[in-house]
């Protein structure tokens, strides 16, 4: 995996909750050790170093540097970027009327998109999960861990944490994570239901990408998931579907000259 350091401190907050929970605000605050780490300010000229240092067509260089003046990167969270365990987001909001709490600017985001979903004739598409604790985390990873011992031994860790992400590893703890699905279980047969394919192909218009998409698990480690979405933002949204690309691959293009 490559090195993303430079891009943990973005979109992400403080504030003490509760230990279970499903929350809404327009700033993230970065945790004083990673300060330093903070993405500078694009320069004017940045679509152009983009689009001439990554291969990125023209058009799509403008867009990334236009979204990241709107939005900051994305920060990637997984085994070698992982938050901090008392790390917790500055404030959360309810999504609507469920018990699921988001960064306030993703709650708002993700109840318009079930507004929309309704309006379009998609019904049935509900909020399964979405903020959870370290603590939380840690529980649900130790119960799949449990399972997998008997069942892989040895390997059981390795293919645990490619369905459940240890604590501090998951992006449920930093508030800007949601798993949407229609019915009761999280299964891959749901990307090819009318709601599953609705959400893919719509989430982008409300700031979310399918974090792990099918086919990019060699890349981000993690199995399919066509329920779990990542609020990343609306520029930064419509420039990974547009060109099919995960979290970790916009990044590549994104941070020319990172090293990798």
């Amino acid at each position: 995996m490559k090195n993303y350091s430079a891009l943990l401190c973005l979109m992400l907050g403080w504030a003490l909750l509760p230990l279970s929970g499903c929350m809404y605000s327009t700033a993230y605050e970065i945790p004083s050790e990673y300060a330093a780490l903070k993405t500078p300010a694009p320069s004017e000229n940045a679509g152009e170093k983009t689009s001439a240092e990554t291969g990125l067509s023209p058009e799509s260089a403008a867009a990334a540097a236009a979204a990241e003046r709107e939005d900051p990167l994305p920060a990637l969270i997984d085994a070698e970027h992982p938050l901090p365990e008392d790390y917790v987001p500055e404030a959360l909001a309810y999504i609507g009327r469920t018990s699921c709490k988001m960064v306030p600017d993703a709650a708002k985001a993700c109840e318009d998109l079930l507004d929309a979903a309704e309006r379009e004739g998609v019904s049935g598409l509900h909020v399964v999960s979405a903020y959870r604790s370290y603590q939380r985390q840690t529980a649900l990873f130790l119960k799949k861990l449990s399972v997998y011992r008997n069942l892989y031994g040895a390997k059981a860790e390795t293919l645990a944490a490619a369905i459940v992400a240890p604590a501090g590893e998951s992006e449920h703890q930093s508030g800007l994570a949601v798993d949407i699905c229609a019915g009761g279980s999280l299964v891959e047969s749901f990307g090819a239901t009318p709601e599953g394919i609705w959400l893919k192909s719509n989430c982008p218009r409300f700031g979310f990408v399918i974090r792990y998409p099918e086919g990019k698990s060699d890349i981000t480690g993690i199995t399919y998931e066509p329920w779990h979405l990542r609020y990343v933002g609306a520029g930064h949204a419509k420039i990974m579907s547009e060109n099919g690309w995960c979290l970790e691959e916009y990044l590549d293009k994104a941070t020319p000259g990172k090293s990798g």
